[in-house]
């Protein structure tokens, strides 16, 4: 089930932009470290797609 749903998947590595925009501040204070490093990636994901396309 698992391999089914991972060719779904869109990896993204978690590149220095990523680290970058997760280290600023969100508009909603705390967030846990992962929830950053997930919300740094979708944040970032529009900009690295149309670099790469």
């Amino acid at each position: 089930m698992l391999e089914r749903a991972q060719a779904h998947w869109t990896l993204f590595q978690v590149s220095e932009a990523v680290l970058a925009r997760a280290r600023r501040p969100f508009r909603v204070e705390p967030i846990r470290t992962l929830d950053a490093l997930h919300l740094a990636t979708a944040l970032t994901a529009p900009a690295t797609r149309s670099a790469s396309e």
